[in-house]
């Protein structure tokens, strides 16, 4: 049973994945009168394109995801940091070789960060701006679920 829920769980991440970074967008005349699936991978797409990593408004455009990465999860804010939750088209593997050279490069210094098997957190300054991170590889390494906590400036410990 928790083979087949692990099977269908991949799948609708590669479904996602797949639609995110495809041209079929909603209205296109693509996928009108198809398939269920065909609707599915529309209905996606549209959730991918309205929820991009970019149009966060708090995300700041020098903190790059990786390409195709999209939001799956807007979480509360808690003391003054905004949250989410990321998908990430690649494994923990290649996501912390990204993590390294892409923030570093965009003036973002790496705090302490912890490697363990398919999990990687830390941390990243860039004065005032802070934030943490952990991700976790999914999907048997096809992706990564990111939790990204990030504050623009040096939030209050009363701040909610």
């Amino acid at each position: 049973m928790q083979k087949v829920l692990l099977r269908a769980g991949a799948l609708a991440v590669a479904l996602l994945l797949t639609a995110c970074s495809s041209s079929n967008t909603p209205g296109s005349g693509n996928v009108s009168g198809s398939s269920p699936a065909a609707a599915a991978t529309s209905s996606a797409a549209a959730l991918c394109k309205e929820v991009s990593a970019t149009s966060q408004g708090w995300l700041p455009h020098d903190l790059r995801l990786p390409k195709g990465a999209f939001v799956s999860h807007k979480l509360a804010s808690r003391a003054g940091f905004h949250r989410a939750a990321f998908m990430v088209p690649m494994a923990i593997s290649a996501f912390r070789r990204f993590v390294r050279n892409q923030w570093p490069s965009a003036g973002y210094v790496l705090g302490r960060m912890a490697v363990g098997g398919k999990h990687f957190s830390g941390s990243f300054v860039k004065p005032p701006a802070r934030g943490t991170f952990l991700a976790e590889e999914r999907c048997g390494g096809a992706a990564s679920v990111l939790y990204l906590s990030y504050a623009a400036g040096l939030p209050s410990p009363t701040s909610s």
